[in-house]
């Protein structure tokens, strides 16, 4: 009977230690890390580091040990969220950097080792002009005339691959949008029916790709204007 309660004790001992990795397959055809890295940053805040990893299963990988390196140094170890399925964490780094991201997992046998580039925008898209063909500028007080070409115009951030979204929107939905890479658009006759509207310029600093099919990391910081608030006659 005691040899028994041994065997049993020593099987119940076995799984657990198996299924304390969850979703991990320990087999030669399950040797490959495949890991997507994310790098965001909000204006003046901390910048956010997820690293998301599978193995050749498409299985999560939850028992690595994921770490950042910014270029002075610093270190950061990831903590895996169950939630997200992803390794995550933040520091303040300084706004141009290139971190360093460290994979290492025994079970598998892979290190993985990437460089990613974020730059965190350290300014706000600031609108200098905001007129309609006639000459009513909103910065001016001024009512704007719907059968009239509207331009918006900005101070650039400072930055190299920055994207703007100039978003214009009522009290219920987004009514017009449109992304440039100038400091500028213009936007059509007609566009806006008479009403209250409100305008926001987001300024996006990107590299990689969002969909990671070219690039397996995805670095973008994010800012937006102050809303201003605008009347079309």
């Amino acid at each position: 009977m005691l040899n028994v309660k041994k065997i049993l004790y020593s099987m119940l001992v076995s799984l657990i230690l198996l299924s304390s990795c969850k979703n991990i397959q320990n087999s030669e055809n399950d040797s490959h890390l495949n890991a997507r890295v994310k790098i965001t940053s909000e204006y003046n805040k901390n910048i956010e580091f997820n690293v998301y990893l599978e193995n050749e299963s498409g299985q999560s990988v939850n028992c690595a040990v994921v770490s950042v390196k910014s270029s002075s140094g610093v270190s950061l170890i990831l903590e895996f969220d169950n939630n997200i399925q992803c390794y995550k964490g933040s520091m303040n780094g300084i706004d141009n950097d290139n971190y360093e991201i460290k994979v290492k997992s025994n079970i598998i046998g892979d290190t993985y080792k990437i460089i990613v580039p974020h730059f965190r925008l350290d300014s706000k898209p600031v609108v200098t002009n905001f007129s309609d063909s006639e000459g009513n500028n909103v910065l001016s007080g001024k009512s704007l005339i719907n059968t009239n070409e509207i331009q918006i115009s900005w101070d650039s951030v400072k930055a190299d691959n920055v994207v703007y979204q100039v978003i214009i929107r009522n009290s219920l939905s987004a009514k017009w949008l449109a992304s440039v890479k100038s400091n500028y658009v213009i936007i059509p006759v007609n566009s806006l029916e008479p009403g209250t509207y409100y305008l926001t310029i987001n300024a996006q600093n990107i590299y990689g790709d969002v969909l990671f099919e070219t690039y397996n990391y995805y670095s973008v910081s994010n800012c937006s204007s102050a809303s201003i608030s605008f009347c079309i006659e």
